[in-house]
């Protein structure tokens, strides 16, 4: 594997439409004139639908952090019950700066409610918890000091506004949660379910929130560091 740049067989990558939906694949060919091949992705047990000559992102990981290049769609091939695309590479591969920040997966109570600009102004100066509309409670799947990634089965879109009450410490909701404003960047619906991955970016962030970010996701951080060193060690 390649340690950035370019795509490799086996590269685990996400498949983004230009609405912000996400679908996991693989690639299982490359060609040396920027062809791919990768499985048609499945959302419900259901393909995805993919047309001929659709422009779409591919998105990927290295050690040094997320990668995304535009492919187009140039056919389709059927191997063995399994049905794959093939893509041409039409641009190089851009390191995406969302995810420069480090990411802990952690589970984490948190409340979604409206976003007005008036909610935004005041808690840009008081850090408080404010009075408003609340549209659901849910699980996070991970968090970073930039953004957070929730699991729901409501249907978010690209660019909405939300605020977020998010409960650090008790898996109860009973203490006072941290709250900040975010933005939904993307939504990857997850296999088999009718939920989906939602991505939001923290916006209107004032120092003191960044500081409170970043303390949690470094003390997660080496929570887990701990965990994973004191986890039993078996030689093959």
């Amino acid at each position: 594997m390649n340690s950035h740049g370019a795509l490799v067989v086996g590269d685990k990558v996400e498949m983004l439409t230009d609405e912000s939906r996400c679908f996991k694949t693989a690639i299982r060919e490359v060609a040396g004139n920027g062809l791919l091949v990768a499985a048609v992705p499945s959302y419900v047990g259901k393909q995805i639908p993919l047309h001929k000559c659709d422009e779409l992102s591919l998105a990927f990981y290295r050690e040094t952090g997320r990668y995304s290049e535009r492919v187009k769609i140039t056919g389709f091939i059927k191997k063995g019950g399994v049905q794959y695309v093939r893509m041409k590479q039409i641009s190089a591969p851009v390191k995406d700066q969302r995810r420069e920040s480090f990411r802990v997966p952690v589970r984490l109570r948190v409340t979604v409610c409206e976003y007005t600009e008036e909610i935004a102004r005041v808690l840009s100066l008081c850090d408080g918890v404010l009075g408003a509309t609340k549209l659901e409670t849910v699980e996070s799947k991970d968090i970073s000091a930039t953004g957070i990634a929730i699991i729901t089965k409501r249907e978010y879109r690209p660019g909405e506004k939300r605020l977020l009450k998010i409960f650090f410490n008790d898996p109860q909701g009973n203490a006072s949660p941290f709250t900040i404003c975010a933005e939904v960047v993307r939504i990857m619906p997850m296999t088999d379910t009718d939920s989906y991955h939602v991505g939001m970016r923290f916006i209107n962030q004032t120092e003191q929130m960044n500081r409170v970010l970043s303390k949690f996701v470094q003390g997660k951080q080496q929570e887990q560091m701990l965990i994973r060193r004191q986890e039993p060690q078996f030689s093959s």
